[in-house]
C-alpha cells in the first residue's frame, strides 16, 4: 500500500511540474512573439481584398448587429484565400505600428472567417475542436498561420502579439 501512495504522490508531483513548465514556456513564448513581431518600421498594408468581402458578405441587420453570410462567402471564398496568402506573405515587424495592428486584428479576423467555413454550417465557433494545444477546445490554439516562417495561432495572435504590443484588452 506504501509503493502505491508514493507512485500516485510521485505521479501527481510530475503532473505538476510538468504543468508548471509549460506555463513557463508558454509565457516566454508569448514574450519572444511581442519582440519578435514589435512594428519597427513604416510600410502599411492594402487591406482592400478583405474590405470587399466584408462589404459584400457582412449584412447589417435591422437591429443594429452585423452578420455574417456564411453560405455566400464560403460559394466565393477564393477572395479570402488570396487575401490570406497575402498576409502571410508579409514582414509584420517592418510595418508602422498603426498599420502593424490593424494587420493582427484583420488577420485574426480573416483566418477566423476561414476556420468557420471549413466547417460551416455550424452553430458556434466554440463547437469547431482543433485541439492544438492541452486541454484545448476550439480553434484558438492550433497552429493555423505562418508568418515570417512562424507557426501562429489565432491565440498567438491575439494574447501574444496584439495584447501584448498595444495593451488594448478587445
Amino acid at each position: 500500500m506504501a509503493l502505491e501512495q508514493t507512485y500516485m504522490v510521485r505521479t501527481k508531483c510530475l503532473a505538476a511540474v510538468g504543468l508548471v513548465s509549460l506555463l513557463l514556456a508558454s509565457q516566454a513564448q508569448a514574450a519572444s512573439l511581442s519582440q519578435r513581431f514589435q512594428p519597427n518600421g513604416n510600410a502599411n498594408v492594402d487591406h482592400a481584398g478583405f474590405t470587399q468581402i466584408l462589404a459584400k458578405f457582412v449584412i447589417k441587420g435591422t437591429d443594429g448587429l452585423n452578420r455574417v453570410d456564411y453560405r455566400g462567402l464560403k460559394a466565393n471564398r477564393a477572395q479570402l484565400a488570396t487575401y490570406l496568402n497575402h498576409m502571410q506573405a508579409i514582414d509584420a515587424a517592418a510595418l508602422s505600428s498603426q498599420a502593424a495592428k490593424a494587420y493582427w486584428i484583420n488577420l485574426y479576423n480573416a483566418k477566423t472567417l476561414d476556420v468557420i467555413l471549413d466547417r460551416y454550417p455550424v452553430k458556434s465557433i466554440r463547437d469547431i475542436n482543433l485541439g492544438g494545444g492541452f486541454l484545448a477546445k476550439g480553434p484558438w490554439k492550433k497552429k493555423l498561420l505562418k508568418v515570417s516562417g512562424i507557426d501562429l495561432s489565432l491565440d498567438n495572435i491575439e494574447h501574444d502579439i496584439a495584447r501584448k504590443i498595444w495593451k488594448d484588452p478587445r
